[in-house]
Formats: C-alpha cells, structure tokens, sequence
C-alpha cells in the first residue's frame, strides 16, 4: 500500500470517528466534501437580511460501477465573506472543492410541492489545473428547473 493511499485510509478513518461524535452530541450528521467545477459565472446577491450569497451550479463527474460516466449539477450557495471572495477570484474550468452541508427545501409549482436539495459551501478550496473530466470543446448552457420530476438540468438553446 502506498503512503498516499495509507494517507487517506487514515483521513477517512478520522472522518469517521468525528461523524461518530458528532451523531453523539448533536444528532444526525449533515457534512460533505464534493470535487467539480463552475463553467459560468457564479451570481451575487444579498439575502433579505442584507447577508451576501453567492449562487452557483457545480459541475460533478461520477463514474458508476459499470465504468459509465455521468456530469451531475448541484446548486451551491456560498454566504458572506466566502461568497465575496469565490464570486471575485472565481475562474472558468477551475477545479474546487466544497466541504459544507446538504440544504433541503421545498418548491412550490404549477404541479405541486416539489422537494429538493443544494449545498451550502461551508469552505472552497481551489485545486490546481483544469477538472481532469471537463470537455475540452465549449460546454453546453444549462440551468436548473424544477420540474414535477424534480430538479433537473436543462439545456439552454442557443
């Protein structure tokens, strides 16, 4: 076994341990830690309580047993100060890492409540160089509607 490996045997074993206490003293556990990128400029805005969020979509590639690789998009916010400096220092392609915490919510529609889930960025970390998975050629627009299946991406015509 390599050290890398030995490393991150070790990491998660301390992951492990920390979630263990936490379900001890607070209850369930809601942490994460998610890889991808930001193609399109993430959005500014302040919170009705004058709080600043910077909204973006995150790119993630998974693979499933099979081999088979999927891009998968998660809304993300980002309050405060980390908002300010991710929506400033952002860069296309650029790959990141979030640790923060799933955020469910409910949608209303024409076709009735519809539950969903985002991110809420806790820290984000930039990686160096391009996402390893990301197109070389221009990605194509999405965005994220809720529709009566859920949210789901949608490409954006042209």
């Amino acid at each position: 076994m390599s050290a890398h490996q030995e490393r991150e045997l070790r990491l998660i074993s301390i992951r492990e341990q920390q979630a263990q206490d936490s379900i001890k003293t607070r209850g369930d556990v809601n942490d994460l830690t998610i890889s991808g990128h930001v193609e399109h400029t993430p959005v500014l805005r302040w919170d009705v309580d004058g709080e600043c969020v910077c909204e973006f979509v995150l790119s993630h590639t998974t693979a499933s047993p099979s081999g088979h690789w999927e891009l998968q998009f998660y809304n993300v916010e980002a309050y405060g100060q980390l908002g300010e400096d991710f929506a400033t220092t952002w860069q296309p392609g650029q790959t990141i890492l979030i640790t923060g915490q799933l955020d469910y919510h409910v949608c209303d529609t024409l076709a009735g409540p519809v539950p969903g889930a985002s991110i809420i960025a806790h820290a984000i970390g930039r990686a160096l160089g391009p996402h390893p998975h990301q197109p070389t050629a221009t990605p194509a627009a999405y965005e994220l509607q809720h529709t009566a299946a859920g949210v789901v991406p949608h490409l954006l015509t042209r």
